[in-house]
């Protein structure tokens, strides 16, 4: 959760929940150590351990924050890794990163960075492994469309659910599709087909997963060709 510091500096902040009340955890922000401080804060657990992937803003809040990650140790929040920087060290005008999803599967940290570029947008899903940053299959940075997504873990592999747009001639297309990582080869491999796939957009429009026993579930805003509407409807993978 963000809140907002003494001179306008933003803190994300952890709770936990004792006898029914919602408390800051002691120290409470995630990197006190980030000059402009922290937003976007996405909760995962790494081998049973609480971690947050943020975003860690600069001080003159002009140039574009960092995704970092940080564990929880010793009753301390604490940096892990380097901050992730998309870039490779080599910033690029105009362009601005946001952390968007971050999963803990097998000990691994996946963390999903939105990189806007204008209006457009893409998403890739990059993972902490040896201490370094390296870019996975999972996301999408086709030109043609944009992209955006979130991460989920579903029976011990990264799973993703994106959300595509792209401008057509009458309107804006749109899709979501369902994609897990198959981390022996590497390879992002699209689950089923697409749960929406249509010719124009509406909003509000959500997206997610579930997993119940042995089934997963998804959910997503699709539209109803016979009466025009979109609804939010729940499928199950078979």
């Amino acid at each position: 959760m963000n809140a907002l510091a003494s001179g306008s500096r933003l803190q994300a902040t952890a709770f936990g929940r004792i006898g029914g009340r919602w408390i800051a955890d002691s120290p409470g922000e995630l990197d006190p150590t980030a000059p402009g401080g922290t937003q976007r804060p996405f909760g995962l657990a790494i081998a049973s351990t609480p971690c947050a992937a943020y975003d860690a803003l600069p001080a003159d809040r002009r140039t574009s924050p960092l995704p970092r990650l940080s564990c929880l140790r010793g009753r301390r929040w604490r940096a892990v890794g380097p901050p992730l920087d998309p870039t490779g060290g080599a910033p690029v005008p105009g362009v601005a990163f946001g952390v968007d999803g971050a999963v803990g599967v097998g000990g691994t940290a996946y963390v999903g960075v939105d990189r806007f570029v204008g209006r457009a947008v893409d998403w890739r899903v990059h993972a902490l492994i040896g201490g370094r940053w390296r870019a996975t299959a999972l996301g999408g940075d086709d030109p043609e469309w944009n992209e955006q997504g979130t991460l989920f873990a579903v029976r011990g592999e990264p799973w993703a659910i994106r959300f595509d747009q792209r401008t057509t001639e009458r309107s804006l297309a749109t899709r979501v599709v369902v994609l897990r990582l198959d981390r022996r080869s590497g390879r992002a491999v699209q689950v089923g087909s697409a749960l929406r796939d249509a010719e124009r957009f509406t909003v509000p429009l959500s997206y997610g997963l579930a997993t119940v026993g042995r089934r997963v579930y998804a959910m997503a805003t699709v539209p109803n060709a016979r009466t025009g509407r979109d609804e939010a409807r729940a499928f199950v993978l078979r």
